[in-house]
């Protein structure tokens, strides 16, 4: 924001005093220039205000000096430096002054920045004022993008949490599934074993029943060889049932019906199956 103002402030005195202390605006042909000032900042920020006063030199110097802060609510002067300098414009020697006011906006709001004063000592009667206008300018409060993010990562934790237990209630219902499909089947297998109980061969009887025995441990007691388990002393209830397969298999000779018939009652208690399925 840039904006030209130069307000000559002459003290009242008495026609008997001496003549006013403040030269004019002519006699020195100078202005002040508010070039630098954020029209919005957040609370916390820190900014500079920069005044710039300006005169011809014509081989001399003016001694400028801050004569007011900027201190009002919600905004505090950090420091105050000065940067001088000359330049040549249409052959004319210019020097040009930067006040350079370091501020820290503390509160939010709509604020007025006061008229900066910058005083120009000519001698001990004599001072110069250049004053510029009053500046709004607006506190605001930084956006603040934690609860935000906050939020969206409560947002992907739940959906995520909701699609793993979805997946898992898909996954145990498929499981289910498939162990009910492979028990009806394990169910209609062994309940043919006791149709044929009478007719079959002994020896091959006894390996069928085995093997829907162990098809029904892998499913429901998750293990992949039962018959080692157990002779490592685990399922011990399992015992006498797969001693009857071990001699099948490698001792062979046939057996009456009924004592199948036992080996199946017994096949049944163990995997949970009533013999009047």
């Amino acid at each position: 924001m840039k904006q030209d103002s130069l307000i000559l402030d002459t003290l009242a005195e008495d026609s008997n005093e001496v003549s006013s202390p403040f030269i004019s605006v002519d006699e020195i042909g100078a202005h002040v220039a508010l070039i630098k000032v954020p029209e919005k900042v957040n609370v916390g920020d820190t900014f500079d205000l920069v005044i710039a006063v300006s005169w011809q030199s014509q081989g001399g110097s003016l001694l400028l000096l801050p004569g007011n802060s900027v201190n009002v609510k919600g905004l505090d002067q950090i420091s105050v430096r000065q940067e001088s300098g000359r330049s040549i414009k249409a052959g004319k020697e210019l020097s040009e002054n930067h006040f350079i006011y370091r501020i820290v906006a503390t509160d939010t709001g709509h604020f007025t920045i006061p008229a900066m004063k910058i005083l120009a000592p000519i001698s001990q009667e004599r001072s110069f004022e250049f004053k510029t206008e009053p500046t709004p300018i607006i506190v605001e409060s930084p956006y603040n993008f934690f609860p935000l993010l906050i939020a969206f990562v409560a947002l992907c934790v739940f959906m995520a949490a909701a699609f793993w237990r979805n997946r898992r209630r898909q996954l145990a219902q498929r499981k289910k599934e498939e162990e009910s499909s492979v028990t009806k089947e394990q169910k209609e297998a062994f309940l043919l074993l006791k149709q044929r109980v009478h007719a079959a061969d002994s020896r091959e009887w006894l390996l069928a029943l085995e093997k829907v025995c162990l098809s029904w441990a892998k499913v429901h007691l998750e293990e992949e060889s039962l018959e080692a388990r157990i002779q490592k002393g685990d399922y011990p209830e399992w015992k006498p049932l797969m001693d009857e397969f071990v001699h099948a298999r490698y001792g062979g000779g046939s057996r009456d019906s009924f004592m199948n018939l036992e080996t199946w009652k017994l096949a049944a208690k163990l995997m949970g199956i009533k013999e009047e399925d």
